[in-house]
């Protein structure tokens, strides 16, 4: 009987986990949503069991060039002695798109046993882009705003609105459009956004650039940072660009006719970018303002509570007023609360919950009060209005909260404890002829004084002397400003100690064996010091305009090519790991003759 019921329990539980494990059984599908005319289309579907067999769609609108391909992996994880594991095994189909328009490819059914499985089917946009076919990988998606026309790199502040009311939570976002390729980000410079209230929205970092249409052109996008802004005053503001330095890899020379890029070097350059301002026009609040309104803003609802219904004279009893919803609830003021008499009420103690979305800063905002009545009786705190303005349905709304009452009663005193009561509302104040010290009306004496300062020669000298001192610092000050009014003398002044401090930083590197960052401020030490010296950007330095400019300032031949020599090596142990070929302490040691030379050569 026991083994006919083990065997009924063993066979039952394999029933019910191979029915949860087909109930687990899924089909993913991954495609990029849009892609170019004739550009490569990689689909992917993925199913996480082995057995079945996958039934492929039709593939209309493109032309397949291979698959399936199959792949198998597995993962296993022990967490707390229990053992879990993940199969996938994924079918790679490889397409090209032929033609324009908009296709969905119907999904595909992957069959095991009697069950059948389908996966969702696949929209994908084809535009002609012969020009953005250039490799951004990552997905695609239909939106945003144009950048310029012809610009292969572009930096926007999105809005999700261009005219709302004063408070009226607005959307920033700042955003990358670029059809090069980019190896990093160097700088970003937001905008100050002027006459507004600044609230940053959890952004996540900036990985991987997506693949977006803009009217026909594949853009590799990116999100920097989200705002919620709420404007401060009315009319038409004006919000600054943004400002991105982005690095970019350009070829140092031409490819080899025989092994093509192979053994082609790159050079990193940054690239400022900036975008165009924006305008938006913020709208006043309509005139019939409720009495009471503190300029709450959105959609809020108020509530109160106090946390003793009976207490002595002299205790304490909390207020607790709470105000929640979404809009600028940061900004919401205590409300206006009529307390009868009787009471002693201290300012509020405020606290804040709340968290920024898209949608608006949601959460709540309390205020407790410390209320202590100093005469018995009941005590009736009335219902607490809230005014606000909805910008949804453009008018003022009001929420109220119920009344509230205590009962304060005479406390039991002991001996020595000193009691105090305040006299019931509308009793007149009896004097107690003891409680009150009057003011004392006599005359003191008074004695002029024998010390007179103004009376002292070395008064007049010290003013003097501070009136010189004054007048020097005045003329040293402009004697400053007039020398910093040139910035490209500035920089020629202290280039060669900008240099002398990063090369002291890539020695540092040098002696803790960290090559790469060592070569890296090396090269930043040399075209730094060209820049400052010869005032030409960072953005604008070629090996060609370099040697102009150094052959204007009468520089030797023999020194540009030093320079330039040093550069490549620098750049060819930094990118082609290639740090056998060169000793560090050489280069150092180099790179320091060679921004002394320049130093006394270029004036």
């Amino acid at each position: 009987m026991k083994m006919w019921l083990s065997r009924l329990i063993f066979f039952s539980g394999m029933v019910i986990s191979l029915s949860a494990a087909a109930q687990d059984i899924t089909l993913k599908v991954e495609y990029p949503k849009v892609v170019a005319v004739g550009e490569q289309v990689r689909l992917v579907y993925t199913v996480n069991t082995s057995g079945g067999e996958l039934t492929a769609p039709s593939f209309e609108g493109f032309y397949k060039l291979s698959g399936p391909s199959t792949s198998y992996s597995t993962s296993i994880q022990i967490v707390n002695n229990k053992r879990t594991s993940e199969t996938s095994y994924s079918y790679v189909y490889y397409l090209q798109a032929t033609r324009e328009g908009k296709y969905t490819i119907p999904p595909a059914v992957y069959r095991k046993g009697n069950n059948s499985y389908s996966s969702d089917p696949a929209e994908i946009e084809v535009v002609r882009d012969a020009a953005g076919k250039s490799a951004i990988a990552g997905d695609v998606q239909k939106g945003g705003e144009q950048p310029p026309a012809g610009s292969d790199i572009y930096i926007k502040v999105l809005l999700n609105k261009r005219e709302l009311f004063v408070g009226e939570p607005l959307v920033a976002t700042v955003k990358l459009y670029t059809r090069i390729d980019i190896s990093g980000i160097n700088e970003i410079k937001y905008p100050s956004f002027n006459g507004f209230l600044r609230e940053e929205i959890e952004t996540a970092p900036l990985t991987a650039l997506e693949r977006e249409n803009v009217d026909g052109t594949i853009y590799g996008t990116g999100v920097f940072q989200k705002f919620l802004l709420y404007p401060q005053r009315t009319g038409e503001i004006v919000i600054d660009p943004a400002q991105v330095t982005v690095l970019i890899r350009e070829r140092s020379g031409m490819s080899d006719p025989f092994f093509g890029d192979f053994f082609q070097s790159f050079n990193t350059v940054p690239r400022m970018v900036a975008g165009n301002s924006e305008k938006v026009v913020v709208k006043p609040l309509p005139a019939n303002r409720p009495n009471g309104f503190t300029g709450a803003v959105g959609s809020f609802d108020i509530k109160s509570e106090i946390n003793l219904d009976t207490l002595s004279v002299n205790d304490a009893v909390t207020l607790k007023v709470t105000i929640s919803g979404r809009g600028n609830i940061k900004l919401a003021d205590a409300p206006s609360i009529d307390f009868p008499a009787g009471l002693e009420v201290y300012d509020p103690k405020t606290s804040t919950n709340a968290v920024n979305r898209e949608s608006g800063t949601s959460g709540s905002k309390t205020f407790e009060y410390l209320i202590i009545p100093r005469s018995t009786g009941d005590y009736s705190i009335p219902a607490i209005t809230y005014s606000f303005f909805d910008p949804g349905t453009e008018s003022f709304k009001s929420v109220a909260t119920s009344s509230l009452s205590f009962h304060a009663a005479r406390g039991t005193a002991t001996a020595g404890d000193p009691q105090v009561f305040s006299p019931a509302a509308g009793e007149d104040i009896r004097y107690l002829g003891k409680d009150i010290r009057f003011i004392n009306t006599t005359v003191p004496v008074l004695r002029k004084s024998r010390d007179n300062l103004l009376a002292k020669r070395s008064f007049y000298s010290a003013y003097g002397f501070a009136v010189l001192v004054f007048i020097a610092v005045v003329l040293l000050r402009r004697e400053q400003v007039r020398r910093n009014a040139d910035r490209a003398k500035v920089m020629n002044r202290k280039a060669g100690r900008i240099a002398s401090r990063r090369l002291k930083t890539a020695w540092k590197y040098l002696q803790k064996a960290d090559n790469e960052k060592f070569y890296d401020e090396v090269l930043r030490a040399l075209w730094g010091y060209i820049s400052d010296k010869l005032s030409i950007p960072v953005s604008d330095l070629s090996r060609t305009n370099t040697a102009d400019a150094m052959e204007r300032k009468g520089a030797d031949h023999s020194l540009t090519e030093r320079l330039f020599r040093l550069a490549d090596i620098c750049e060819s142990v930094r990118y082609a790991q290639r740090s056998e070929s060169a000793d560090p302490t050489g280069v150092y040691e180099e790179a320091a003759a060679i921004i002394r030379q320049m130093e006394g050569n270029l004036n």
